[in-house]
């Protein structure tokens, strides 16, 4: 892939996620799951792994495609 301004090969860069939505959510299931592993040690660690699981969900990296001389940026299209 080349860039459109200066027709210069693109390089691929990536970017590690941040705190996303379904980590919170997950850290929440995981700290209800904790209180139910007093009360019911099995259904405690059931929740706590279904909240890993959705913290886990949505990580990953970002994928872009930056031009090394002029900077400019665009996002692979996946088919």
């Amino acid at each position: 892939m080349q860039c459109e301004i200066c027709k210069v090969e693109m390089v691929a860069i990536t970017k590690k996620n941040s705190v996303s939505v379904l980590g919170i959510i997950g850290v929440l299931i995981f700290l209800v799951g904790l209180g139910y592993a007093f009360a019911n040690f099995l259904v405690g660690v059931i929740i706590m792994a279904l909240g890993i699981f959705v913290g886990m969900a949505m990580r990953g990296e970002k994928l872009t495609m930056t031009c090394p001389s002029c900077g400019n940026k665009t996002n692979p299209v996946s088919l």
